[in-house]
């Protein structure tokens, strides 16, 4: 769509004049390159004149004309829209200023109207445009297109220096020369199948001190993702933003939305759509580009120092989440795709229990343990890139580990959160003697952190997968010394991998940073696992019949921690349930406060035993007798079918004080704190064939040394296939996260994948299921309806469990 105006009149008028006004053009005065409406400029304002004088015209008199355009869009400031031109002896003066307005300023679609002068008396004949459009063009998007650029620190001199040498090549001095430091924006038209620059730069601008730009689109340009806003950098680096809208921001998100875009095209089957799929930039409209960098920019991403970081670590955070919202988006615009997110997402609104566990690993002396149980509704799941969070009365229960402030250097040494450099500044010191204070504190609700109006941004794929993130934040805070410091916090990020109908299996990871005077004092990863599982009126009687169980868990005491792993079965009869499970326990323990080595030890003990069984409301609570009252042992929920049960457990005992943090919370200080979270299934009593089937993995395992480090591995990608008697493990990706002695000061994280070669398996009528991968001893159970295998893992010192997802 052409969207600037250019109007000129060739003036034909009566014989006797012609010789005169042939020469003559109507002008508009200021003559404005962009004669155009839009929802930055509702109204125009200008004069009417002539470009040349008429000699013949004497004395003093006006020139009259009148003004046609479509009265439905517009008003005038006009009586009866009539133009006066005056002229004095043959010199042709300027109108009074002509005003113009749109009736309503926030027009949504593009328009144009006619556009045309008569003139009376003698000159009464219609004039011919010549050098102008005979039409106003009315444009539903701004003239001008501002934002501003935001350039990773470490980064900032590469795209500074990479304009100075753009503008010396182009002899273009800086229009801002106030401000020497700016870089330089240019808009490029694009190639829509490779996100390639196709021609030059069709306008540009340089960046303010702060950082904003405005640019004016030329004539032609329409918003959309065949044009692209570009700051380029040396050693190429480049950030682009889609032209979306009048209001572009470009960072280092847009760059990875951009690259992810491009990876898309080349590969749609990144994004959920078929291999023979054919998809461009052109599929996604500007609306779309515009919600997606929407979306980004709510999550409020935190970046790394440099440009590249920060690019890699948007990918590892956000590329599922962002994958999604692209297929779902290319979806709508694509022939022949099977897929339909919106039916996908159908049957997922409702109110939900979870059960989550989560550790930290860190880069200071803490470990830290927690377990959750919260119910929540979920809502408006149809609608994609929204889900609305609606949280009910929780519990949550938390245990960390750290060494005691009375001490001096000993075993994980490092800055600590109750000294004043974290969210626990205001923790009372106790004298301790042991090597480590263990806290703990429980309280009735979490926050959900979501967006500013209680959403979390989400997705739905063709296999009701949920993709969804809770937005990053930085939380200041001000030490008794008065230093500044912040908490920064990565957004969490999840993938509900449902689990027959009515529950959910996920994973998380997160990153905490503690930063003081701007200076980074410890990172915190935080891993977990857990159910969501909608709300259903089970009652003791659906549960009757054997479970096969596993679970995983963490302890942590004055002079020890460690990871605990149950196995085994639960049956039930009415309002009892019996319990034969195997536990083994992998401890690490302190040879003497501040020495440097530990001793590695390993237990198995077999736990057997009957429990009571009660529901309240929809939760399960199993307890025993204990002195001086019942003491309960696990408590959780049932998928609606009873298939699946997710269960989980929380001790603490030897108290020994209590502190109080920032927040006026009573920690209290004990010697030991158990969490752990058991997921089992509903045995089968025939045998299953599991040929054919594929399943999808998540995964969690602790790991310890002798020198007290540890090492925390999450899966969440790859597919566990069966054939015949045999199965195999492909593209599964560990994340994993390595403390490599108490000591250490750092965290290393790295990615590993395992691809198995197909391996016998033994499967008996009772769901009992055995393999080995690699050197990890696999041990579980599979559910009588096939729709979740739960395994118990054994390698070396390291325990974990698998649960496989049939893939549905």
């Amino acid at each position: 769509m052409r969207r600037v105006l250019r109007i000129g009149i060739a003036l034909l008028t009566a014989a006797s004049i012609t010789q005169n006004y042939a020469s003559a053009a109507i002008k508009l005065i200021p003559n404005k390159s962009n004669f155009r409406f839009n929802n930055s400029a509702s109204s125009l304002t200008f004069k009417v004149g002539l470009s040349d004088d008429i000699p013949s015209l004497k004395g003093t008199g006006t020139i009259n004309a009148k003004m046609k355009f479509d009265s439905s869009l517009f008003t005038s400031n006009l009586t009866n829209n009539l133009i006066s031109i005056p002229y004095v002896d043959g010199v042709i003066g300027d109108s009074p200023d002509i005003t113009l307005t749109l009736k309503n300023p926030s027009i949504t679609k593009s328009n144009s109207s006619p556009f045309s002068v008569k003139f009376s008396g003698a000159q009464k004949k219609k004039l011919k445009l010549v050098n102008f459009a005979d039409k106003f063009n009315i444009d539903a998007s701004s003239i001008q297109v501002s934002g501003r650029v935001t350039i990773p620190e470490a980064s900032a001199s590469n795209f500074k220096t990479r304009t100075a040498k753009l503008l010396k090549a182009r002899k273009i001095a800086p229009s801002n020369t106030d401000n020497p430091d700016g870089v330089l924006v240019e808009l490029l038209p694009i190639n829509p199948a490779t996100g390639e620059a196709s021609g030059p730069a069709i306008a540009e601008a340089i960046t303010d001190t702060d950082g904003t730009y405005n640019l004016e689109m030329p004539a032609g340009t329409e918003f959309g993702t065949d044009y692209a806003l570009v700051v380029q950098g040396d050693n190429g680096e480049n950030m682009h933003a889609p032209l979306f809208g009048d209001s572009v921001n470009i960072t280092p998100a847009t760059e990875t939305l951009f690259q992810l875009t491009q990876d898309a095209v080349q590969d749609p089957t990144s994004i959920g759509l078929g291999a023979n799929d054919e998809i461009s930039f052109e599929n996604f409209t500007d609306t779309e580009a515009l919600g997606l960098n929407n979306q980004l920019e709510n999550l409020t991403p935190i970046y790394e120092p440099t440009l590249s970081a920060s690019i890699q670590s948007l990918k590892d955070t956000y590329a599922s989440f962002l994958n999604n919202m692209l297929g779902a988006s290319a979806d709508d615009d694509t022939s022949g795709v099977s897929t339909d997110i919106g039916e996908a997402a159908k049957g997922i609104a409702g109110d939900y229990f979870v059960s989550f566990f989560n550790t930290a690993i860190s880069s200071e002396s803490r470990l830290r343990i927690s377990v959750e149980l919260a119910s929540a509704r979920m809502s408006k799941p149809d609608e994609v890139g929204a889900l609305v969070v609606t949280p009910f009365p929780s519990f949550s229960s938390e245990a960390s580990s750290q060494v005691p402030q009375n001490r001096g250097p000993g075993p994980d040494q490092g800055p600590r959160p109750d000294q004043g450099q974290g969210s626990n500044a205001r923790l009372k010191p106790l004298e301790s003697t042991s090597c480590y204070d263990v806290e703990a504190y429980s309280e009735g609700a979490r926050e959900v952190r979501g967006t500013e109006n209680g959403n979390f941004y989400m997705t739905v794929d063709a296999n009701r997968i949920i993709n969804f993130v809770e937005p990053a934040m930085e939380e200041p805070f001000r030490t008794p010394e008065g230093q500044e410091g912040s908490q920064r916090y990565q957004p969490s990020v999840m993938n509900m991998i449902p689990v027959g109908e009515g529950m959910f299996l996920s994973g998380m990871r997160s990153t905490d940073t503690t930063l003081l005077e701007g200076n980074v004092q410890s990172t915190e990863y935080n891993a977990g696992f857990g159910s969501i599982i909608k709300k259903s009126s089970l009652t003791a009687a659906d549960l009757s019949g054997a479970y096969g169980m596993v679970g995983l868990g963490y302890e942590v005491g004055t002079e020890a921690f460690g990871s605990t792993a149950l196995i085994g079965d639960l049956s039930f009869n009415s309002n009892q349930v019996d319990f034969d499970m195997a536990m083994k326990a992998v401890n690490v323990a302190a040879d003497s406060c501040g020495g440097s080595t530990y001793t590695l030890t390993r237990e198995n003990q077999e736990q057997t035993g009957s429990a009571n069984l009660a529901f309240q409301n929809g939760r399960i609570n199993m307890t025993v007798e204990s002195q001086p009252g019942s003491e309960t042992i696990f408590t959780g929920f049932a998928r609606p079918d009873a298939k699946v049960l997710s269960l989980i457990y929380a001790n603490d005992s030897g108290a020994q004080g209590s502190r109080e943090d920032r927040d006026g919370r009573s920690r209290n200080v004990i010697s030991d704190a158990q969490r752990q979270l058991m997921i089992g299934v509903k045995k089968p009593t025939s045998l299953l064939n599991l040929s054919g089937k594929s399943y999808r993995i998540i995964s969690m395992n602790f790991g310890f040394n002798e020198l007290g480090g540890r090492t925390v591995k999450t899966g969440e990608l790859g597919t566990l296939s069966f054939s015949g008697a045999t199965l195999s493990l492909s593209n599964f990706t560990k994340e994993v996260f390595t403390k490599d002695t108490a000591n250490s000061e750092t965290v290393a994280v790295s990615t590993s994948i395992t691809n198995n070669p197909a391996v016998s398996y033994s499967l008996d009528a009772q769901g009992k299921i055995d393999f080995t991968l690699g050197s990890e001893t696999l041990t579980g159970y599979v559910a009588d309806d096939a729709s979740l295998i739960v395994l118990s893992s054994d390698e070396n010192s390291s325990l974990g469990v698998y649960f496989a997802i049939l893939n549905q």
